[in-house]
């Protein structure tokens, strides 16, 4: 009887998929096709059977795999909202107006051939303002920060992001978790300062995402035994979640249009997305050798990404991953200041108490700062006040947040 049911249940799983496949076929089948012959796209030329008053679809048929731009142009009307920019099923961007004004553009990978778009309303009436669409084979290269908590991606990467934005490089920045250890009414609050920090360093705020999982739970998604279990978090949350009186929502919302529970399936599906769609050259993590839960399987949970995108794609890229923990409470230094009060910049120091054999502090990759970058992380790190002044939640944490303002920031990289 339990195999009988097994195997009905094996089949029944093989027709939701043969069903969902062929759904999508036709879905692209009924949907212009354009390329990069015909890359200036009106949106007239877009009209199809399967288009609706809240969604516009095309195929944009490729040549090559790589990084493309799609530009969307709006007229002048007066009409607001919000509309979600989805490439083969995966959502890239949410648009607003009047915030991001007439003309917005994002980068994303095309693989070759078809590639579905979809413009879906999100709220509002802005999606009947759209007048026509610009893709083409882009130039930037997308770097993409991955951390666990907000004020991560400042310890570890500020000066390594404001240098690729430099470069020119397309840099996202993602959250595993709010940081929501002590109550829910953190998340948000953290979620804003990560947002006036990222601000200072030139990062563009469509290009921040937050996944919404609960603080302190990566350990227990990634080592579950069975992968659809649902987890609490310390706050009581079951699933996740984002701000909208920021206009922030976590992505699996803004994927789909339901939020994920806490499983380790439904985190492994919104990483495995997010890689897929933007397919990032380089990737910074925090390390495995870390004591804290979150920052050591943020780690495995993309290691493990890349192997499983690997096996259908060929793609190699970076894993660089830097340490925020290190194996004395001592470390990193802390700031010292000089008689005008100014702090003293000198350089990162190992942060093993012993010899490494997986890490040598040698093979390390050292990003030397500007004193302009130095200050804009300085500046960057004073708007976490929840971490700097949040009591005796966080007593000694000021001392320790403003430690990372060093000479250098360092890396090790996993070339796949």
């Amino acid at each position: 009887m339990t195999k009988r049911r097994t195997v009905c249940l094996i089949t029944i799983s093989l027709l939701i998929t043969l069903c969902l496949a062929t759904v999508t076929a036709c879905i692209t089948d009924k949907c212009p096709t354009f390329d990069q012959s015909h890359s200036d796209i009106n949106v007239s030329d877009c009209l199809s059977i399967g288009n609706s008053p809240d969604e516009i679809r095309f195929v944009y048929y490729a040549q090559k795999s790589g990084y493309y731009n799609l530009c969307i142009h709006l007229n002048n009307s007066a009409l607001s909202g919000s509309v979600g920019i989805h490439v083969r099923d995966h959502f890239i961007k949410l648009i607003s107006r009047p915030d991001d004004g007439d003309e917005v553009s994002t980068t994303f990978f095309c693989n070759e051939g078809k590639n579905l778009i979809c413009i879906k309303k999100f709220d509002g009436d802005l999606i009947a303002s759209i007048e026509r669409f610009v893709i083409k084979p882009s130039d930037h290269t997308i770097k993409m920060v991955i951390v666990p908590h907000e004020d991560d991606e400042i310890f570890a990467f500020a000066g390594s992001i404001q240098q690729m934005l430099k470069n020119g490089d397309d840099v996202r920045v993602v959250f595993l978790t709010n940081g929501d250890y002590f109550n829910k009414e953190l998340g948000p609050v953290r979620i804003s300062e990560s947002l006036r920090a990222l601000e200072i360093l030139g990062v563009v705020r469509s290009n921040i995402t937050f996944l919404g999982y609960g603080d302190a739970l990566i350990s227990s998604l990634f080592l579950a035994c069975e992968t659809d279990e649902v987890f609490e978090s310390k706050c009581h949350l079951t699933e996740t979640y984002g701000d909208s009186s920021q206009g922030v929502y976590d992505y699996h919302f803004l994927n789909s249009g339901n939020h994920a529970s806490y499983s380790g399936n439904n985190i492994r599906e919104d990483l495995l997305s997010i890689l897929d769609i933007n397919r990032p050259e380089a990737i910074f993590v925090t390390s495995t050798t870390e004591w804290h839960p979150d920052h050591k399987y943020l780690y495995a949970f993309m290691d493990e990404t890349i192997k499983k995108l690997n096996k259908s794609y060929d793609y190699h890229p970076s894993l660089c991953q830097s340490v925020i923990h290190g194996d004395s409470a001592d470390w990193p230094q802390r700031l010292e200041y000089d008689a005008n009060g100014q702090p003293i910049i000198v350089s990162f120091t190992t942060p093993f108490s012993t010899s490494n054999p997986d890490l040598s502090w040698e093979d390390a990759t050292h990003v030397i700062l500007s004193d302009d970058e130095i200050n804009n992380k300085y500046e960057a790190i004073k708007e976490f006040v929840s971490q700097n002044e949040g009591g005796d939640n966080y007593k000694g944490n000021s001392e320790f947040n403003f430690a990372f303002c060093k000479e250098d920031e360092f890396y090790w990289i996993k070339q796949y």
